[in-house]
């Protein structure tokens, strides 16, 4: 190859350029692959994701249809659920109402016996009151509310008043501390006072005076305090009754217990509904979907492969050539042996001044050293000096024909 001529370094240079194509080609290659397999990334997960979003959207809205049923029924439960209940207080109010007619008749009888007792008797209303006999002539658990009376009328009321005495006077400025600690003894004694003086004149003047009156009264509201313990008995062993045969429920037991048997179907339904929306269903919305997009990824795929075919077919080739061109070319023209120092080459033969490509190679290495010189220096001096192009053309080439001659002669 050195002793070559430019017919030889043209051949390099088609291999080369052959060489630099297919490595073109190799990259475009690639690229192509890389861009087809992202394509295909993203069809796949576009799938994946309309699948998920279809059957999350077709299940969600089964599961809303059956949902709505159950809650429009359970509403139903409810309404008849309180209807059943306030029918029951009814009959169970009316049920009370006939169980102690005959004792609150009896009470009402009585009231009428004491309130002409009394009227005979030419005795104060008060007589007849409960709060007359609480404080006068207490029997039983009335004791206890006598206590609290008494509490309240000599204790309470007295003390409170007595404090919002001494507010009210430390609120004016014309009144001394001395007359509001006066105040405030003062005023709770005073109203002790009348309370007692006010009991103890009734107590002389009423319960004294018709005492065989009051007595009787005392007997008669005995046995009204007897009977209306006895109302409230019978009251509460009725409510907490559980036995309901007393009460005419059927219609409504009958409406709750198809309600209920419409609630287990519904629901038995909703249950089989999505296990096959589960088991069939999803699988053909799957395929549904895939089927839609089968061609397109299909040919995405078929057109992958044959970028992988392509792509390795031409590796294999470049491979075959980058070898061919090393084993024949590279170890004669070494740093030389690439397309722009190979037309540079040819370059250098062509202009005559060198027949053969050693010569080419010296004439070239020289060249580009001084170029290499000339750029360091003017580098250093800091102009900005462009390297000179091999032409081969003007004085130059004449020169180097003379000196072939020379050399030839």
């Amino acid at each position: 190859l050195l002793n070559s001529g430019v017919s030889a370094l043209e051949e390099v240079e088609k291999d080369l350029t052959s060489r630099d194509s297919m490595s073109e080609l190799l990259l475009g290659l690639q690229g192509r692959l890389a861009s087809t397999e992202s394509a295909i990334a993203q069809e796949e997960k576009d799938e994946t994701e309309e699948i998920e979003a279809t059957i999350k959207q077709r299940r969600g809205a089964l599961s809303a249809t059956f949902a709505k049923q159950l809650n429009d029924l359970r509403a139903k439960q409810k309404k008849a659920a309180s209807e059943r209940s306030k029918n029951k207080e009814s009959q169970m109010d009316s049920r009370i109402k006939d169980e102690t007619a005959y004792l609150k008749g009896q009470n009402k009888d009585l009231e009428k016996q004491l309130k002409k007792h009394f009227k005979e008797e030419k005795a104060p209303g008060i007589c007849r009151s409960r709060f007359f006999y609480y404080m006068y002539m207490p029997r039983g658990g009335e004791i206890v509310k006598t206590i609290l009376y008494f509490i309240l009328f000599v204790a309470v009321i007295p003390v409170g008043a007595g404090f919002a005495a001494k507010l009210l006077m430390e609120m004016n400025d014309k009144i001394g501390a001395k007359y509001v600690h006066i105040g405030m003894i003062a005023i709770p004694a005073v109203l002790l006072i009348l309370f007692l003086l006010i009991y103890f004149i009734i107590y002389i003047r009423v319960k004294m005076r018709h005492l065989d009156a009051v007595k009787e009264g005392r007997t008669l509201r005995t046995v009204i305090r007897k009977n209306e313990k006895e109302i409230r008995r019978i009251e509460k062993g009725i409510r907490k009754d559980k036995d309901e045969s007393h009460y005419d429920l059927g219609e409504f037991d009958d409406e709750l217990q198809n309600l209920k048997a419409s609630e287990e179907q519904i629901t038995s339904e909703q249950t089989a509904a999505l296990k096959e929306f589960d088991e069939k269903t999803k699988l053909e919305i799957t395929e549904d979907i895939q089927s839609k997009r089968r061609a397109s990824l299909a040919e995405k795929k078929a057109e992958a492969e044959k970028l992988k075919t392509d792509l390795s077919a031409t590796d294999q080739q470049l491979q075959n050539l980058s070898r061919e061109i090393s084993s024949k070319y590279e170890t004669y023209l070494g740093q030389h042996c690439n397309t722009m120092a190979v037309k540079q080459l040819i370059q250098i033969m062509q202009s005559g001044r060198a027949s053969v490509v050693s010569e080419a190679i010296t004439i070239l290495e020289s060249a580009n050293q001084v170029d290499e010189t000339s750029l360091a220096s003017a580098s250093a001096a800091g102009i900005d000096v462009t390297p000179n192009v091999v032409t081969g053309s003007g004085e130059e080439a004449s020169s180097s024909e003379g000196t072939s001659s020379d050399e030839a002669n």
